[in-house]
């Protein structure tokens, strides 16, 4: 454990729980990152990384950006590649875990890694911004926990996929979607957002604010699993 105290970071590629890279033998890596104040700049951020094909070598890692009432500041990481989790090859055990607890995270793209088991982003108070996708058909997020906090998305009205792919959306509290921009969005149109294979998240969800000159409404489309938008004007 080492404690370090920063205002401002910039990071190539950032690795949190990397697994060794031997391809003979066993054991298990666990890595932490935590702040609560400053900016954090990174291209590339995996949170737990198994670098090799050997089952046995895993990578389990953790971050978390939070806010610290004592000083009134909270963290900031922003991503401008991918925000990797659970990276890994045939493990099953490698995991990775980016939990916002009050701060703010900008991220181009979250990555879930492949076999769809351990990959959590949880969003407790805070903002979360995902310019791209957060999960995809072919490796979703395992879990998205909602604490409350705001999730906001951009869109396109000629995707045929949802910004966020997760097996399980698991929501405690009131959390906020909005909307920061919107491509090919003329006409009446509805959009989806967030697609999901577990319980219904829509009660909980609640639209913030679009850009200007559309207004909008959430859709329940349980036929799909999915979270829609559709633009009302």
């Amino acid at each position: 454990f080492r404690r370090v105290l920063f205002r401002s970071a910039n990071i190539a590629t950032l690795n949190i729980g990397r697994a060794a890279a031997g391809t003979s033998g066993t054991g298990t890596t666990t890595g932490s990152l935590e702040f609560d104040a400053g900016v954090l700049t990174a291209n590339t951020v995996n949170v737990g990384l198994q670098t090799v094909a050997n089952a046995s070598k895993n990578g389990v890692g953790t971050l978390s950006v939070n806010a610290n009432s004592t000083i009134g500041a909270a963290a900031t990481l922003s991503v401008s590649g991918s925000l990797n989790l659970a990276v890994n090859v045939n493990s099953t055990v490698t995991s990775g875990t980016l939990n916002i607890n009050g701060g703010t995270v900008l991220a181009n793209n979250i990555v879930a890694g492949v076999n769809n088991v351990n990959s959590t982003v949880s969003l407790n108070g805070g903002l979360l911004v995902v310019t791209n996708a957060m999960g995809s058909p072919a490796a979703p997020l395992a879990t998205l926990n909602l604490g409350g906090g705001t999730l906001q998305l951009n869109v396109n009205g000629n995707a045929l996929v949802t910004n966020v792919v997760a097996t399980t959306i698991s929501p405690s509290t009131q959390t906020t979607i909005s909307i920061g921009a919107i491509a090919n969005g003329q006409g009446l149109s509805t959009i989806p957002l967030i697609s999901y294979t577990g319980s219904d998240p829509y009660s909980s969800l609640t639209l913030g604010a679009l850009p200007p000159g559309f207004t909008g409404t959430l859709v329940d489309n349980t036929t799909a699993s999915r979270i829609d938008l559709s633009l009302t004007s």
